[in-house]
């Protein structure tokens, strides 16, 4: 009577176990794949701010390019 007790207990165990671990995993593979997502738009977010400023630093900057240069980067960084 006590091992049957013992056995239901540890099935009941096992299956609360398996059940956190599968939940646990789906989890995992949906915070993985956001991580994902961030990292390559926050590269191309570097990308962008890279060429703005490579535009600043190869031409001869005037205020009126200035003030375009800010607009670019009003957007890239609204996105």
């Amino acid at each position: 009577m006590i091992l049957l007790v013992a056995e239901i207990i540890f099935i009941i165990f096992m299956l609360t176990l398996m059940f956190i671990g599968i939940w646990g995993f789906i989890l995992m593979m949906k915070m993985y794949n956001q991580l994902k997502y961030r990292n390559y738009i926050l590269e191309k977010l570097s990308q962008n701010v890279y060429m703005i400023t490579s535009k600043i630093h190869m031409a001869d900057i005037t205020d009126k390019d200035v003030a375009i240069i800010k607009e670019e980067l009003k957007d890239v960084i609204s996105i």
